[in-house]
């Protein structure tokens, strides 16, 4: 068997672990946290997770870190049978999952001063991989001491930019998290280019380009309407990498009167899927993940290459966690009175 063909029979079995809104609904009919993380750990990566954590699971954090490490072991597993080539592009790939755990290590340090972080594959991946310095991260109690765990990894560029926003016991966090999500897309985008064929690459940006245009229609949105900053800094804010956005529909987002015509010009871009004419920025995030969910099943079926194939598998990884995560807020509510969760 060719490594393609055996890594699409790798997938293939995989896919069938997964599960989906609809049986995990099922779960939550039961009303019990503690029978929804057994039926979980029914299956394959959620109980080597837990093998390796050790945790009680009655608590929304703990599940978390549970499907969060569960999304990992699957990443290693695709990892260690990916070519050369692949495992170049999802080192960096992997990233967009290394940036949901790093926003929530710096959230835990300003408001808990702990990283709240455990030894285990994906602590052992960041040692290994990125160099980052796991040993002091573990003890580090502020802000400053955890930036300092990453000045020799692979973010070290990425945290001397924004060193300014950054104090002993706090830092801004949307500066800190639009950056860090541009600077992961970049990272991701060279990598692109530096494997892909001419056709393929043309497929990614398809694939991948459409996020960029969103987080930069997104950057634009909030720095516009609610930071009120200038031209010049909200251009410099954005990612080079494009799909549908070019010179032309970003200045006329940037003079849009208000931000009904900020939507429609949105839309004319082509992203009424998310910039619908009831638009929140609350929903937003769900409405892209829905959107780019969609949009990379299709490619991914139209042009079906082992990486692409392996790319929409750690997506649909990713949604199913996300999906766990809102069935057990669910279930953590549900054991509260009205009055209760009006107090929490």
């Amino acid at each position: 068997m060719s490594n393609d063909a055996a890594i699409k029979a790798k997938l293939k079995g995989m896919r069938r672990q997964l599960m989906t809104s609809e049986e995990l609904e099922e779960q939550v009919d039961s009303r019990s946290l503690r029978s929804f993380s057994d039926y979980l750990l029914q299956h394959d990566s959620y109980q080597k997770a837990q093998n390796t954590i050790k945790v009680s699971l009655d608590s929304r954090e703990n599940l978390e870190y549970l499907t969060e490490l569960s999304y990992f072991e699957d990443f290693l597993k695709l990892y260690r049978f990916a070519s050369l080539d692949m495992r170049k592009f999802l080192k960096a790939y992997i990233m967009t999952f290394e940036t949901h755990v790093i926003k929530r290590i710096f959230k835990n340090l300003a408001r808990f001063h702990t990283a709240n972080v455990s030894l285990n594959n994906f602590t052992n991946f960041l040692a290994d991989k990125r160099h980052v310095d796991i040993g002091d991260l573990l003890l580090a109690t502020n802000v400053e001491q955890g930036v300092a765990c990453f000045q020799n990894s692979s973010y070290s560029d990425f945290f001397e930019s924004i060193n300014d926003h950054f104090t002993a016991d706090n830092f801004n966090s949307y500066v800190f998290e639009f950056s860090l999500d541009q600077f992961v897309a970049k990272k991701i985008w060279q990598a692109a280019k530096s494997i892909f064929s001419v056709s393929d690459l043309h497929e990614f940006k398809k694939f991948y380009g459409s996020e960029f245009d969103i987080i930069n229609i997104n950057t634009i949105y909030r720095l516009k309407f609610f930071y009120h900053v200038d031209d010049n800094f909200i251009l410099t804010s954005l990612i080079p990498e494009k799909f549908r956005l070019n010179d032309d529909n970003i200045q006329q987002l940037l003079t849009a009167g208000d931000e009904r015509e900020f939507i429609q010009i949105a839309q004319q871009i082509g992203y009424s899927a998310i910039y619908n004419d009831d638009f929140d920025l609350s929903t937003v995030n769900q409405l892209q993940e829905d959107y780019l969910s969609k949009l990379r099943h299709r490619i991914a079926r139209q042009h079906s290459t082992s990486l692409f194939e392996i790319i929409n598998y750690l997506d649909d990884k990713y949604d199913e966690g996300r999906t766990i995560i809102d069935k057990v807020e669910r279930l953590a509510t549900a054991k509260y009175s009205s009055i209760e969760r009006s107090l929490n």
